[in-house]
Order: C-alpha cells, then sequence, then structure tokens
C-alpha cells in the first residue's frame, strides 16, 4: 500500500467512527479485524497495546493474546528521547509518519512506517489507531546498520577477546564512514568548483549550471541526511556494546581471576560511553545550523534556568557558585538555544577547574542588533595562541579524555548559522570568558 493510501485509509477510519458513534466502531473494529494491513491500538499514556489484527499477529509472529499484554517499547527499539527526535523530524520534513525500527519475535529488526491518529471509542477510552508499513530495505543505510547489530550479537557471546575487536570495529567503522564523508564532500566541491568555472566560459549555458547547482544541492541534502542516520543509528551497536561488556563483567565477578580479563571489560565499557557521547556530539553538530523548533522570541533566562537544573548535580559536585546577571531576550528556537547554554556550561565545569572554588558569572549585553551572552569562570584560562583552535572540530588542547572536541564547534555552527559569532576572551584576573552572539528582538 502506497504512503497516500494509508493517510486516506486512516482518515477514512476516523470520520466513519466520529459520524456514526456505535456503528462507526462496529465498522472500525471489523475492517480493523480482517484488513490486510497492520494495526494497533495503542493507550497513548502508558504504550500499552490494547489490540492489534491478525495481520499484525503475522507480522510480529506473535500470537495476539501475547501481542495485548505487551508494551509499545517492547516492540519500537527506540528510547524516549529518540522517538522524540524522530517525531521533531517527521514535523520538519512536513510528513504525517513516523520511522521507527521493530522487532519481531525472532528477533529480526525491520524498518517500519508508521501512521499514528488518536479516536475515541464509544465507551470514551482514547486509543492511538497505528497503521505499520514495512519499509526494510527501502533505506540501504538503515539495512546495513541493522545487519551490522545482528553481527555485534553474535561477537559480544564470544570471549572477551572478541569482544574487544568487535569494539576496533565499531570505531573504525565510525571513523571509515566520517572519512568518506569527508572524501565524498571534497568530491562534491570539487565537481561545483569545476562545473562553475566551466559555465562561467560558457555564457550561453546558464541553464545547465542551474540544473547542476540543484543537483549538488540535493546531493548534499541527501549525504546530511545519510551522515544524520548513521550518526543516530550508530548509538544502538555503541549502547549494546557497553551493555554486553558489562554483562560479562558480571558473569565473571568471582569466577576469573584475570586481571586483563577486567582491564578490558573495562576499557569497552569506557570507549563505548565515549562513543556514545561523541555520536551524539556529532549529531548536535550536523543539525546546529538548522532549526529545531519554532523561531521566536525567547526568554534566556527561562532557558538557562532550566539547564542549570539539569547540572545541578554536576555544579554541587564542582563546588561552583552561579552568578547570573541581565539576560535580554533572543530571537532563535528554544533546542538550539538550550545546547548553548549547556555546552558553553559543560565547558565551563570541564576546564574551569583551578585551586580555587569555581566561579561562574553569566550575564548578557545588547550589541546594535544583536546580543552578546557571556559565561566566564575563575579557571586556569586558554593562551591567546590557542583561542581559535578550540572551536575546530575534535580540538583539544590536553588529552585528558574528558569531552569530545566538538563541543565549542556546536556553538560558533549555532551562533554562524543565526547571523553571530561565537569567541573567548580572557577574564579579568583570571580565566577565560566564552561568548556568543545571537540576534535580538525585533524594533526593541
Amino acid at each position: 500500500m502506497k504512503t497516500g493510501c494509508y493517510g486516506l485509509f486512516l482518515t477514512l477510519l476516523l470520520f466513519t467512527g466520529a459520524a456514526q458513534a456505535a456503528e462507526g466502531e462496529d465498522l472500525l473494529r471489523t475492517v480493523f479485524a480482517d484488513h490486510g494491513a497492520i494495526m494497533l491500538f495503542v493507550a497513548p499514556d502508558t504504550g500499552d497495546i490494547v489490540d492489534v489484527n491478525q495481520a499484525a499477529a503475522n507480522f510480529y509472529d506473535y500470537p495476539i493474546d501475547t501481542l495485548r499484554h505487551k508494551q509499545i517499547q517492547d516492540i519500537n527499539q527506540l528510547g524516549p528521547a529518540e522517538v522524540a527526535a524522530e517525531r521533531a523530524k517527521a514535523e520538519a520534513e512536513n510528513r504525517n509518519y513516523f520511522i521507527f525500527p521493530h522487532r519481531l519475535a525472532n528477533g529480526e529488526m525491520r524498518t517500519v512506517e508508521v501512521y499514528s491518529s488518536p479516536i475515541r471509542l464509544a465507551s470514551g477510552r482514547v486509543v492511538l489507531f497505528s497503521i505499520v508499513h514495512d519499509i526494510t530495505g527501502k533505506h540501504v543505510a538503515e539495512q546495513a546498520l541493522l545487519d551490522y547489530q545482528n553481527q555485534l550479537g553474535e561477537l559480544v557471546a564470544r570471549r572477551t577477546e572478541e569482544a574487544l575487536a568487535a569494539r576496533n570495529w565499531i570505531e573504525w567503522l565510525l571513523i571509515g564512514g566520517l572519512t568518506l564523508l569527508a572524501v565524498v564532500n571534497a568530491l562534491l566541491v570539487y565537481h561545483y568548483i569545476r562545473r562553475r568555472q566551466t559555465f562561467r566560459a560558457r555564457a550561453g549555458e546558464i541553464a545547465e549550471r542551474q540544473k547542476a547547482q540543484m543537483a549538488l544541492e540535493r546531493a548534499h541534502a541527501e549525504l546530511q541526511r545519510f551522515a544524520e542516520i548513521t550518526a543516530h543509528h550508530l548509538q544502538e551497536p555503541a549502547r549494546r556494546l557497553g551493555s554486553y561488556a558489562q554483562q560479562l563483567t558480571d558473569q565473571l565477578a568471582g569466577r576469573i581471576d584475570d586481571a586483563d580479563v577486567t582491564l578490558a571489560l573495562n576499557f569497552i565499557s569506557q570507549q563505548s560511553r565515549r562513543l556514545q557521547n561523541l555520536l551524539r556530539d556529532v549529531q548536535l553538530y550536523l543539525v546546529a545550523d538548522q532549526p529545531r523548533g519554532p523561531m521566536a522570541i525567547l526568554d534566556a533566562r527561562t532557558v538557562l534556568d532550566q539547564v542549570l537544573q539539569r547540572l545541578q548535580s554536576r555544579l554541587q559536585a564542582a563546588g561552583a557558585e552561579v552568578v547570573i546577571g541581565a539576560l535580554p531576550p533572543v530571537q532563535l528556537d528554544a533546542p538550539r538555544l538550550s545546547d548553548l547554554w549547556t555546552v558553553a556550561l559543560d565547558n565551563a565545569l570541564r576546564h574551569g577547574v583551578s585551586s580555587r572554588p569555581l566561579r561562574l558569572e553569566i550575564a548578557g549585553d545588547r550589541i546594535d542588533n544583536r546580543i552578546r551572552y557571556r559565561i566566564s569562570d575563575n579557571g586556569p584560562g586558554i593562551a591567546p595562541e590557542y583561542r581559535e583552535r578550540v572551536f575546530r572540530v575534535f580540538e583539544r588542547l590536553v588529552s585528558t579524555g574528558a569531552g569530545t572536541g566538538i563541543g565549542l564547534a556546536i556553538v560558533r555552527r549555532i551562533s554562524e548559522s543565526a547571523g553571530g559569532r561565537a569567541g573567548i576572551d580572557e577574564t579579568p584576573g583570571s580565566g577565560c570568558t566564552v561568548w556568543f552572539e545571537l540576534p535580538g528582538r525585533d524594533n526593541a
């Protein structure tokens, strides 16, 4: 069934149910039970699967009664945050369906499109009526990642040495993917420059130049999407690697006295967490120049308070004193403003440590039609010759293992995409001040 047919089918069923009440519900139940499309009723508040049709039981390879005692989280392999991110992407792409990985009874992963809408039954209960469409094989990158996850599950079941080899394979896969992305980008840019030079020499081929430029933009958009999907789906293998390493540690505890094995397992767990953090920051960097919500005039203090609440335990552990000054309103989407505060404060907590208690001063000023926010610390500071280097991707001044080397690059990318700037100044006395500029309130 094509995408448009699913939307029309769902609309007709909902209209029938709304127009004819109990009779509409009987018709809906009849179609629900007999139709060959995969259909589910899901409780929106708990995620409990209320009912499924025979097509769903055939697809997931579970008896209907078994599915009725499961939750949708038992089938959908994305977590709450990842589901929310997929919904946000669907809204940004103006599509009325979501793409999720679903697990069958035999452990096989399937990529599906889910069309979902709330309906009210005659009993007054509101449920989500979902139609599922299997699109496995439609996206090559997703299928490759699912195949890799199956291979990873087999590798982790082997000996500890094989688990270490699997960790190395994931790292090389990421490095190879990013390298391939850089090479393809370089080839595309080179091709674009050569084409532009050729078309400038041939004034009569303007239409051909425009066609090539549009093709390049489409290729860049597809490449950007591929990079986002790759970073997103590599999170699951990294998480599973750490989970299996922990399981092996628990199972071997007290049964084997081998310091090398323990060291290897701890190293795998540590590197899997670092890989997850790296993939998270890569995702943030890739979407840093794209609004992830409505552009509006935001109260910067409200967004900052939410970030400080999330970082409260780290601030208390560092014994940090936070002093907040005036914060003028700014025009931006809320998710990216939250990312700016989070990255800047995380940077101060990681690198602002000195022999004195940490003191953070946060304030903002209006400069022409822009707002400049400042986060100052009393730490060791950064030498002037290194203040530009720290904004490069994967650039770290010290090899402590903390951080990913992408945080400040995200700050600059968000600021510049909004028409502003970002930089580092010296804090009077000692320490450094990270600042970024954003558009202010119109006509303020």
